[in-house]
């Protein structure tokens, strides 16, 4: 009987698809956090805690210099016909030179705005593997932009753990030969771009057989479109921004050393994400295609995600300590109740990430760009308060409470019966 059971739950589109996207998740997630335990063992807590802000800062230039391509192209490209290959080809060109142009207006503002980044400036050799970094992610995303739009998402995943697998495989001896931070770097930077050089040479031609990259910026293919894309552009700079600012602040606020503290705390706590991302990413591909269903699946997706979320929080709460030692001593005597409260906002943080679902279905795009602007401000700016009093528990604290926040004002605002009320599907 319970063997049937499984099987149904199992057969069920919304569960069948969210388990596939939490599995394809947890290996990326797993390499990650083996490879921040050798980098930990390798360099000290500062240059740690350096190289996490750096790596938030090509990450953050990354999601500005996009401009909105990679969503148009999971809009449009499947169906631009003979402008296929064009239109891949410029949405990989234009966010990379962007990337760059960022890039280098950030280096050029460091000494005024930014002189915890200086040796970037100090350093050549810095700079120029700062902007191989930022373009690589550029490139990355694109291409999984166009991975998903043509049906190909598990080359999305080939891209992603092959760079993962390479940033593990290549710590250690790149430790040796260039200690110090930009070692860091140089093995991030070359692990990404042989997972692109893979996506170039394999499997790109697999999908688009007459692929082959070439530099190429079609305005005229990619300027009607973008606009269709800009508010969601704009939500997801703000919803990445939330993470990508708190390493970049926290170097501000503690120094170097307790950003490697709080980082550590803070990328072991988002292992989580992956459960309400996978859920609530499958409820919105059901809620597209099958419109009748869309209020037993929003149910449906609630229930199984606080059956797995609530166990998991508690299961790393009682394990912090133990996680944070395979890190180093000190991680886990300083950052343990910052992983802690971390680990409990991702219970109010799958809750908004909910509601941003269920925006998105209702093509509510100034609701959308509402709730990431509130999760953004909700959360940063408490952090000039609390970093400096209380350290990294003061980062995590901040973190709760934006989510915390967020959440009750959206509540309070439009209450729960708002967004069952689905706009293109109303019964």
């Amino acid at each position: 009987m319970y063997l049937k059971l499984l099987k149904n739950h199992i057969a069920a589109s919304l569960f069948k698809n969210a388990y596939f996207l939490m599995s394809s998740s947890v290996l990326s997630s797993v390499i990650g956090y083996l490879y921040w335990i050798s980098a930990a063992r390798l360099f000290p807590p500062e240059e740690i805690g350096f190289i996490a802000a750096v790596l938030a800062a090509a990450s953050l230039i990354m999601s500005v210099g996009d401009l909105g391509l990679g969503i148009t192209a999971i809009r449009h490209l499947q169906s631009s016909g003979s402008n296929k290959l064009a239109m891949a080809n410029s949405v990989i060109t234009i966010p990379a030179v962007c990337s760059v142009l960022l890039g280098l207006v950030f280096l050029v503002l460091i000494p005024y705005l930014a002189p915890q980044y200086l040796p970037l400036v100090i350093n050549p050799l810095y700079g120029g593997l700062f902007l191989l970094l930022a373009v690589g992610q550029s490139v990355v995303y694109s291409s999984g932009s166009i991975f998903t739009a043509l049906l190909a998402s598990d080359r999305t995943l080939y891209l992603v753990n092959i760079s993962a697998v390479g940033k593990l495989v290549l710590i250690a001896p790149i430790a040796l030969m260039f200690p110090g931070s930009h070692g860091l770097i140089i093995a991030s930077a070359l692990a990404i771009w042989i997972g692109i050089s893979y996506s170039f040479i394999v499997s790109f031609p697999s999908i688009i057989p007459e692929f082959k990259f070439r530099f190429t910026a079609s305005a005229n293919l990619l300027v009607p479109l973008v606009k269709y894309s800009f508010s969601n552009y704009f939500a997801r700079i703000c919803l990445e921004a939330q993470n990508l600012l708190f390493p970049i602040i926290s170097l501000h606020l503690m120094g170097p050393e307790k950003n490697a503290i709080f980082y550590m705390a803070l990328i072991t706590s988002m292992v989580l994400r992956v459960i309400p991302s996978a859920i609530f990413n499958s409820l919105f591909a059901e809620s597209s295609n099958d419109k009748k269903s869309s209020k037993k699946n929003l149910r449906d997706a609630l229930k199984l995600n606080f059956l797995i979320i609530i166990p998991a929080c508690l299961a790393i709460i009682i394990c912090s300590e133990y996680l944070l030692v395979l890190i180093g001593e000190n991680y886990a005597k300083e950052g343990r109740n910052a992983l802690m409260i971390l680990v409990v906002a991702n219970i109010p943080w799958s809750i908004n990430y909910m509601l941003i679902t269920l925006a998105r279905v209702n093509q509510q795009n100034k609701l959308v760009i509402t709730i990431c602007v509130a999760l953004l401000l909700s959360s940063i700016i408490p952090c000039f308060f609390f970093m400096p009093t209380w350290g990294p528990s003061g980062g995590a604290m901040a973190y709760l409470l934006g989510q915390i926040l967020t959440m009750t004002f959206m509540f309070f605002v439009y209450g729960f019966r708002h967004y069952y009320k689905v706009k293109p599907y109303n019964e």
